[in-house]
């Protein structure tokens, strides 16, 4: 049992013995919270009962019965294996959010819930419902609600026409391949009702998984895990914002294609560069694909630093990830460099680096201030292989992306293109500045770029990425 204190900061965890529980607690009023484990013959049972209004004014007797409780049930549009079932709740005081939990459970066959008594007068609950599943043919369901209270005896027969298709395209892998496990993650929009996480699946690539996924007050996001053969963790992909869906509607979100190179999230998700009074942070995903997801790596080698002019100030040991302190309050010209290297097995973007000019002074508190950080986004309409036609003239869209994670149009913009992995390089004509023009060599075998920009203000960015992109 748990217990909360909605009008005194009485906060506490029991586990009843033989069914009772005794303790002294000041008057006011609680929530309650019940949690009864057990099984029914072979099956898992998860009672949940939460009493979120309990009045202590005198002694009190509670007798809580989970034969009370009332089956949680889902059913998707087709035969599927249920892969497990999130639950939670959230409570909110004319102040705001007060406190909220949830669980976890394998299977949705044992969930049941109950509320026990009346609301606490002043106060709402949120409620969550998060189910996944597998379909025969590999489709999977996620299915998930926020109702505006706690779900008891929640129970919804989903229909197709309900539900928004998504075609999960994931690219061919550039690596030596192990497991790669995919998840979803719904977030209400209505409600303050905490997201219960996610199971995921198994996958393999290059494959298209198809994904069923509820729209109702609900917005979406995704995570990827890469590993090495032996399972140890490799790269990982997350969406850089969350994506609203139309019932009976069809979408397409690429994962895992070429070109593999720095991206920078969406507002309103944490600071790429960010500055507060003498502190200053940077996290530049150097890896994130061509459709944005932010990606990271485990690389072979990787490092940071931070310069005022040509003395280094400070250094990381991690690649597009700092944290600076100790820098002086005046304005001061700064420029950050960073470099990842890939381990031998990666066959695309096998080294990545970054160079970021700015100009920052101290900033007050309490909210940091974000820094004009911009990358250079390559976007080669590439084959199912990343790879382009050799012995051809080539074009290739860049976006230049501000802090803001949207695009802006560079004031300089030149780009040079190596055939022979760094080793030597050459200028290609830039149309508009937004797309450079190639001329592939008939017997090249890879692509390398290093561009250079500037935006309106003149902060200024230097990129490399060798072997961006296969050529055949």
């Amino acid at each position: 049992m748990f217990y909360f204190g909605l009008d005194n900061p009485v906060l506490g965890i029991a586990f009843a013995e033989g069914g009772r529980f005794t303790s002294r607690l000041p008057k006011g009023t609680y929530l309650m919270d019940h949690a009864i484990v057990g099984e029914d013959g072979e099956s898992p049972q998860f009672d949940w009962l939460v009493q979120p209004g309990l009045v202590v004014d005198q002694d009190v007797t509670l007798t809580i019965d989970a034969r009370t409780a009332e089956p949680v049930s889902v059913t998707p549009p087709a035969a599927a294996e249920n892969l497990g079932v999130g639950l939670g709740y959230a409570l909110s005081g004319p102040d705001g959010p007060v406190l909220g939990a949830g669980v976890g459970l394998p299977a949705i066959s044992g969930a049941r819930t109950a509320q026990v008594g009346a609301l606490a007068a002043g106060y709402t609950i949120d409620g969550t419902v998060d189910t996944e599943w597998l379909g025969a043919a590999g489709e999977y369901y996620h299915l998930a609600w926020y109702p505006r209270e706690f779900p008891v005896g929640f129970t919804k027969v989903v229909t197709r026409a309900e539900l928004a298709t998504v075609r999960v395209d994931v690219g061919k892998r550039v690596d030596a391949g192990g497991p790669i496990r995919f998840a979803s993650y719904p977030a209400p929009t209505t409600n303050a009702s905490p997201s219960a996480g996610a199971n995921g699946i198994d996958i393999t690539a290059p494959t298209v998984r198809t994904l069923y996924l509820t729209t109702a007050d609900t917005v979406w996001s995704y995570g990827m895990w890469l590993s090495e053969p032996d399972g140890s963790d490799n790269s990982r992909y997350s969406s850089p914002a969350d994506k609203s869906y139309t019932a009976g509607r069809t979408y397409r979100e690429p994962f895992n294609h070429a070109v593999f190179g720095p991206a920078l999230p969406a507002e309103p998700n944490p600071y790429s560069l960010g500055r507060l009074q003498d502190q200053m942070a940077l996290h530049v995903h150097l890896y994130s694909d061509h459709a944005g997801n932010l990606g990271d790596n485990r690389p072979q080698s990787e490092w940071t630093r931070l310069y005022a002019g040509d003395q280094l100030i400070d250094e990381s040991p991690f690649g597009g990830i700092a944290m600076f302190s100790g820098l002086p309050a005046e304005p001061v010209d700064y420029r950050i460099t960073t470099e990842s290297v890939r381990k031998p097995a990666f066959t695309l973007s096998s080294s990545v680096s970054a160079e970021w000019t700015f100009r920052s002074s101290f900033v007050e508190g309490p909210e940091p201030e974000s820094l004009p950080v911009n990358v250079l986004r390559f976007q080669p309409k590439l084959d199912q292989d990343n790879a382009a036609p050799a012995g051809t003239r080539f074009h290739v869209p860049i976006l230049m992306q501000s802090h803001t994670g949207g695009t802006v149009v560079p004031r300089t913009l030149t780009v040079e293109a190596s055939y022979d992995e760094g080793k030597s390089w050459r200028t290609v004509p830039v149309l508009g500045k937004r797309t450079a023009v190639l001329t592939h060599p008939a017997d090249a075998k890879t692509v390398s770029f290093r561009a250079s920009a500037s935006d309106a203000e003149g902060n200024t960015v230097k990129q490399t990425i060798v072997r961006a992109y296969h050529l055949r």
